[in-house]
């Protein structure tokens, strides 16, 4: 590593897509993901051929050395119309099956436009080992009687030693809090990356410009190495052991963006417990009664055994545990 390919025929391209899978497998990645990174990659340099005739292709290991990039740079005329290229069975080409850039997105962590003109396209895909330093476990259960679960909860480990957890909770009943809620964890999705006060800020965008309504209560918590940042919006909040004294904001996610808001960020002990909750749960909740040796999922179902409010309102509890 890194490795250079010159991509002229179809041979040079299988050949580089065998590169890259046993690239992935000796990196470490199972044959599931390594074939992943693979097809992406055999995409891409179908497609260099195709609409350019040739590329260069160079695989590398990620800057925080936790995974595999690989980047096409081809001598084509570039997309013109590269955002529909990540619709499902969109094509130029009668040969082709309209996979295109949003298959090879889902199939890796990362799809990077580096360059797309009149001098050619080049692209970077990025796919990385993400194992978590630490054990997580989540419950999200509707009130009883109620046909909607106006709770979600939304976890993705990324980049290799990074990690997002949110509970968001739609104000009201019935099917508008519950579209709210899905509204904002699409969106959260799609930018788990950005800063959380900026996921906040294009959540509400999001709400007000599809006319929903309803404001949405959150609690973000971002794990990174030895730090974690949060923001809890409204009456959800986060238990901690070691304890830990957590600020609030009042208001909700909603047409009108919260004032004051605040991303703060402490350290990360060694051996850490930390408990998100919906206001299903009792505010009273003892973190430090039930933590023990027990794992995440035990944890988080002792929590919601104990502290739901399953009678009065949707329930929902992550847990994420180290040591």
């Amino acid at each position: 590593m890194p490795s250079l390919f010159q991509i002229n025929t179809k041979n040079d391209a299988y050949a580089c897509v065998l590169a890259l899978r046993n690239f992935a497998m000796d990196f470490g990645f199972s044959e599931f993901d390594a074939s992943l990174m693979a097809n992406a990659g055999s995409e891409l340099f179908v497609n260099s051929l195709r609409y350019a005739n040739s590329s260069v292709v160079e695989v590398f290991y990620t800057k925080n050395g936790l995974g595999i990039e690989v980047k096409v740079d081809d001598n084509g005329e570039g997309i013109v119309d590269i955002d529909k290229c990540f619709m499902d069975g969109y094509t130029t080409s009668k040969t082709s099956l309209g996979l295109g850039l949003g298959s090879i997105k889902r199939s890796v962590d990362e799809l990077i436009i580096n360059k797309n003109d009149v001098d050619g396209l080049s692209i970077s895909l990025r796919k990385y080992i993400n194992k978590p330093l630490y054990d997580n476990a989540e419950i999200s259960l509707k009130e009883e009687g109620e046909e909607f679960n106006r709770d979600a909860t939304f976890v993705k480990h990324y980049d290799g030693d990074k990690s997002l957890f949110v509970i968001l909770d739609g104000a009201g009943y019935g099917i508008k809090a519950y579209m709210s809620t899905q509204k904002v964890k699409a969106v959260i999705l799609e930018n788990y990356r950005l800063p959380l006060d900026t996921i906040i800020y294009k959540c509400c965008e999001a709400l007000k410009t599809s006319k929903l309504t309803r404001t949405v209560e959150a609690v973000f918590v971002r794990i990174k190495p030895e730090k974690f940042e949060y923001i809890i919006l409204g009456n959800q909040f986060i238990r901690c052991y070691p304890k830990k004294s957590l600020l609030f904001t009042p208001e909700s996610m909603g047409i009108n963006l919260p004032k004051d808001l605040v991303v703060r960020e402490l350290d990360l002990e060694e051996a850490f417990c930390m408990s998100l909750c919906s206001d299903g749960i009792e505010k009273e909740m003892n973190i430090y009664e039930l933590y023990s040796n027990t794992s995440a999922i035990a944890l988080c179902e002792a929590i919601y055994n104990h502290y739901n409010l399953n009678n009065d309102d949707d329930s929902s509890v992550i847990v994420i545990k180290r040591g």
